[in-house]
């Protein structure tokens, strides 16, 4: 599980048992290196590309570097072949970095009358945006692997969302997942939640069109919450919060073992961000953050599990365009 440290086995073994049928296995290279990264010195840049997805990701992609400053431009064809034509005009659910694609994949199958019950018959087409592209190939390759048996139409792109996310031309976009993005503690240019970003997500998203942020690292929670619902255009979703519950305020950052070395960072606030003591905050400037009790669409991703197994708390918003 990328991002993740040290799991102990009881933890693992939950997680592979209720995970089980989402993994998706990559047949190492035929040349005779099994796929070993280090296997020979004349390998291509090519062949030294990961090939066991399988594997937690121990390195973030950096968001800027220039292979993914290009946006990706996509077509009403591109759409209409993915969708299958008649049914673009169902809502899309975006999760931007969806990794290996654990919530997609719920959603298209397992949970997928759960989600549907849970926002109101709402039927939705499945989009994982993801920087990685050997995770969207493999993603794909489930999808069409289990087509026959998929309860929902789902799709994989690769592309870096905060460079792409409006030259996409996604169609009917009513929802937009971040969940668990990469914090970059001490490199805040690099996270995925900026002003710029939310102001993208504005102008794709109809009146209504919804937003949902979780991460279980409490600074990164707290700032994406703080960018989105600074923007003029969205709002809590007070029918989401009533639906599915808010979280204690017991749930404090004090609850995470101290052993946990991935809640150990020096963290650097993003100075795009307006600070909760300036002065321009207004009548906003004590209302506490809220936080959601579980994920609103009934779905989880191999973090969230994860999170569940070390008692690890989550932080969860939704926001609504106005």
């Amino acid at each position: 599980f990328e991002g993740v440290d040290a799991v102990t086995p009881s933890v693992v073994e939950a997680v592979l048992e209720r995970e089980a049928w989402r993994r998706v296995v990559v047949m190492p290279a035929d040349d005779g290196s099994n796929g070993d990264v280090g296997a020979s010195s004349s390998n291509s840049a090519a062949r030294r590309r990961k090939t066991n997805v399988n594997r937690r990701m121990k390195k973030m992609t950096n968001p800027l570097a220039v292979q993914f400053q290009t946006p990706k431009v996509l077509d009403d064809a591109y759409w209409s072949r993915a969708y299958q034509g008649e049914h673009l005009s169902a809502p899309l659910l975006v999760d931007v970095g969806t990794a290996k694609g654990g919530f997609i994949k719920a959603l298209a199958s397992d949970c997928a009358e759960e989600c549907t019950t849970a926002k109101s018959g709402v039927v939705y087409n499945l989009l994982g945006v993801e920087i990685f592209d050997i995770l969207v190939d493999a993603a794909n390759a489930w999808v069409k692997e289990n087509a026959s048996t998929l309860k929902r139409r789902a799709h994989f792109i690769g592309c870096n969302a905060n460079v792409s996310l409006t030259a996409l031309n996604m169609p009917n976009v009513r929802a937009i997942c971040i969940q668990f993005p990469d914090p970059w503690s001490n490199k805040p240019n690099r996270r995925v939640v900026t002003p710029k970003f939310v102001d993208d997500l504005a102008a794709i998203l109809p009146s209504g069109g919804e937003i949902y942020c979780c991460s279980d690292v409490r600074a990164l929670a707290e700032e994406m919450y703080d960018v989105v619902s600074q923007n003029e255009h969205f709002v809590l979703d007070e029918r989401t919060y009533e639906r599915v519950g808010e979280m204690p305020e017991k749930a404090n950052p004090e609850f995470v073992p101290e052993f946990d070395a991935a809640h150990k960072y020096k963290w650097i606030k993003n100075t795009h961000v307006r600070d909760d003591n300036e002065d321009d905050v207004g009548e906003d400037k004590d209302v506490p953050r809220r936080w959601l009790n579980a994920n609103p669409y009934a779905a989880y991703t191999e973090r969230d599990i994860v999170c569940e197994g070390k008692w690890r708390p989550v932080y969860r918003c939704a926001m609504i365009r106005i």
